[in-house]
């Protein structure tokens, strides 16, 4: 009988032990946190010129002005609306006996759809534009040159820096 009642004891102990195991897994804590997350997204423009090189090739003055259409692509991507500019490096190309004056050279203004006379003193709008995908918009730019009577035979070269600027 003794053994019953220790049996007895001992399985309502292990039962007592299980309601209270349960129990606690029942009540188990939990807590949460948030945290806020900011930030501002500024404007930025890309710009890069796809068609970095353009050769006229032989020019002449009983053919001036010459136009090329297309001369020169500049790629320009902007998560806002933006403005493309030229401008030369130098006041003259350079090359044969004399330098020959940049602003011989003019850029196309699609918007005011205007030639413009380049020169390394201010810049020249070329086009403007609004925010891009993220493969961005190609300006075709397209060119004229002035070759005078006056001007020395030989090859000439010179830069133009095309900067865009977001408004």
């Amino acid at each position: 009988m003794k053994r019953k009642i220790t049996l007895t004891i001992l399985s309502f102990v292990f039962a007592a032990m299980i309601g209270l195991a349960s129990a606690s897994f029942a009540n188990a804590a939990s807590d949460d946190a948030t945290s806020d997350v900011t930030f501002d997204i500024i404007s930025a423009i890309e710009v890069t010129a796809t068609t970095a090189t353009y050769d006229f090739s032989d020019v002449s003055p009983a053919s001036s002005p010459v136009t090329q259409t297309d001369a020169a692509t500049i790629n320009v991507k902007s998560n806002s609306s933006w403005s493309l500019d030229a401008q030369a490096n130098s006041a003259n190309f350079t090359g044969g006996a004399n330098d020959k004056p940049f602003s011989d050279l003019e850029v196309y203004d699609e918007d005011l759809t205007t030639w413009n006379a380049l020169s390394n003193a201010e810049t020249k709008p070329v086009q403007d534009g609004s925010q891009t995908t993220n493969s961005g918009d190609d300006v075709a730019v397209d060119y004229r040159l002035t070759v005078d009577w006056d001007d020395d035979t030989g090859s000439y070269s010179g830069t133009i820096t095309y900067t865009g600027t977001t408004s």
